[in-house]
């Protein structure tokens, strides 16, 4: 920038504050920022007021809204007390409703119960009847033919006739047939016997995995003695047995002869 046109720059600016200090001193410009002042103030005290004034309207709004929304709870209340009650009652009534079902259930289980219990006796009762029945229809049915009563007992019997073929076997149990031996029993000691000398030395003879076993069964008794005894007294009277308890069913008495005897009760 060139000098002359610094001088310019800074005389225009010079004129500018000068022209503010003019102002300023003459007090023009103070009015005119405090009529600006009072313009604005003006302006926001409206604002402010027409705000106060929503405010008011929203709170006396919101006043109302309060107090019907109280009104709607106080009526949901008490119809939520009235449901609840009506549940109670049909809760109340369901409960007595079960109970008696139960009740009578278990009259019924016990009538039930009873039922089987003679029908059980009456079922045992007609089964020894019948088995009666047939025990009876069996004497009456009984003849030589079925029974050891001889055929000369019953009148008009026909002759018995033997129709078996003859075999040729002997009587008796026969060859292959299997037998009907005593069951074996549950062994306490178990002994291996060894074989003979001269058959272990054989060459000829091998050894097989065949098991031969037989069982010698022993019973035997064991004698127990249980000894009682007790003092014997002495009185002038007449002798008088005193049986004296000591065992149940069994008694022992004693006289004034120093003689005592077991005796069993039944």
């Amino acid at each position: 920038m060139k000098k002359r046109d610094l001088i310019g720059t800074l005389q225009m600016q010079l004129k500018a504050a000068q022209h503010k200090i003019d102002g300023y001193e003459s007090g023009k410009r103070y009015q005119r920022i405090e009529e600006s002042h009072r313009k604005s103030r003006r302006h926001y005290q409206r604002i402010i007021e027409q705000k106060n004034a929503r405010i008011r309207e929203l709170e006396h709004t919101l006043e109302k809204v309060w107090k019907w929304v109280e009104e709607i709870c106080e009526d949901q209340e008490k119809e939520h007390q009235k449901v609840v009650k009506e549940l109670r009652r049909q809760l109340s009534e369901a409960i007595e409703r079960y109970q008696a079902e139960a009740r009578k259930c278990d009259e019924e289980h016990a009538i039930n119960a009873a039922l089987r219990q003679k029908k059980y006796a009456l079922e045992t009762e007609l089964e020894d009847e019948r088995e009666k029945n047939r025990k009876l229809i069996a004497q009456i049915r009984r003849d030589y033919e079925n029974s050891s009563k001889p055929s000369s007992l019953s009148p008009n019997h026909k002759k018995i006739t033997n129709n078996r073929e003859r075999t040729g076997k002997r009587p008796g149990g026969q060859p292959g047939h299997q037998g009907h031996r005593r069951a074996k029993q549950d062994a306490t000691e178990v002994k291996y016997l060894e074989a003979a000398p001269e058959i272990v030395n054989d060459p000829d003879f091998k050894k097989t995995d065949k098991v031969i076993s037989k069982q010698l069964v022993n019973v035997k008794l064991v004698l127990e003695v249980t000894e009682f005894g007790h003092t014997s007294t002495e009185t002038q009277k007449p002798a008088k047995p005193i049986t004296l308890r000591f065992l149940k069913g069994w008694s022992m008495m004693s006289t004034t002869e120093e003689v005592s005897k077991l005796s069993c009760i039944f």
